[in-house]
């Protein structure tokens, strides 16, 4: 009867190994699906921000414009200044950033928006831009001529 006792005994340890290492084969193979599943989502969701960035910077400009006529002057100053962060190159940015900084009734900051740009761009400059800062300067000496 001991021997049968012991025998069993050797039988359920036996068991309870081979149960061990099958919950243990089971988790690691639950474990590998949900890092390949989630693998799997990363891969998805960067090729939608990927999708979505491409056309990011005529979204931003186009945004900015349609705050611009809307009113919402600090809206679209924020794209423009957006735009001038990661496409400093993008010079219509400049203009419409300097534009709304002199609606905004901030000539000195308009100002330097547009000495920002002239010192990256010297050649074929639209006219606007000159325009738009002898504007600027107009206001800030009649500012200054009020102040007398």
């Amino acid at each position: 009867m001991l021997k049968f006792l012991f025998k069993k005994k050797a039988q359920d340890k036996l068991k309870d190994k081979r149960s061990i290492k099958n919950r243990a084969l089971e988790t690691g193979s639950e474990m590998s699906n949900f890092f390949q599943n989630l693998i799997e989502k990363a891969k998805e969701e960067f090729e939608i921000i990927k999708i979505k960035s491409q056309n990011l910077l005529q979204t931003n400009f186009e945004l900015g414009l349609k705050h611009l006529s809307e009113g919402n002057l600090s809206d679209a100053r924020l794209r423009f200044a957006i735009m001038i962060r990661f496409w400093p190159k993008f010079v219509e940015s400049y203009y419409q950033k300097a534009y709304i900084e002199l609606l905004e009734n901030k000539p000195l900051k308009a100002l330097k928006t547009l000495e920002k740009f002239f010192g990256l761009k010297t050649e074929n400059i639209d006219p606007k831009f000159f325009e738009l800062k002898l504007q600027i300067e107009d206001l800030i000496k009649n500012k200054k001529n009020e102040q007398k």
